[in-house]
């Protein structure tokens, strides 16, 4: 088989990949550590294929490195993880030009997980609600999330650190595991 042949593997990445995916793979025979790559690799009719290279490294009782594993192709989670990359893109400059922000707020353990540059947690985010607004701001939360309300819609002052006043609607959807 032609994928026995000395040199074939080198020979058949694709050029972007080549450099690291060889570097990669002496490193890992150098130090003599399992290793996981990931590389395309051009087929004979110069199609592009994702590979997963998955190997272990043994040493013979000759002392000779033997190279034992299997190549998966990955190709369709490659485009998967690209066109999601493009979506996440995509809606991050919509909220840009939007002016506008999405998060993620897991009640049970208090962590806030979306917005790029905003609180990490539940907490965090309500030392920046303006006082005149924040105990009745959670108060009206704590008493959605508690219901079976299934959407909830708040307006409140924001402090960001940069010492501004923000007026902001909070619109939200309830999402109960």
């Amino acid at each position: 088989s032609d994928w026995l042949r000395p040199g074939f593997w080198a020979d058949h990445l694709h050029p972007d990949d080549r450099d690291a995916a060889v570097a990669a793979r002496r490193a890992a025979l150098r130090t003599r550590q399992d290793h996981e790559i990931d590389y395309r690799m051009v087929g004979a009719t110069g199609a592009v294929a994702w590979l997963r290279d998955i190997a272990s490294i043994s040493v013979e009782p000759s002392g000779e490195l033997r190279l034992r594993g299997l190549i998966v192709d990955v190709t369709a989670q490659k485009r998967t993880e690209r066109a999601l990359r493009r979506a996440t893109d995509e809606l991050e400059r919509a909220q840009q030009l939007a002016q506008i922000r999405s998060f993620a707020h897991d009640v049970t353990t208090g962590i806030v997980e979306g917005a790029p540059t905003g609180p990490s947690s539940f907490d965090e985010f309500m030392r920046h609600v303006h006082p005149a607004d924040a105990s009745h701001l959670r108060a009206y939360l704590e008493s959605t999330f508690a219901s079976d309300a299934s959407e909830f819609c708040a307006e409140f002052r924001y402090l960001p650190q940069d010492g501004t006043i923000r007026h902001l609607a909070a619109v939200g959807h309830v999402v109960r595991d």
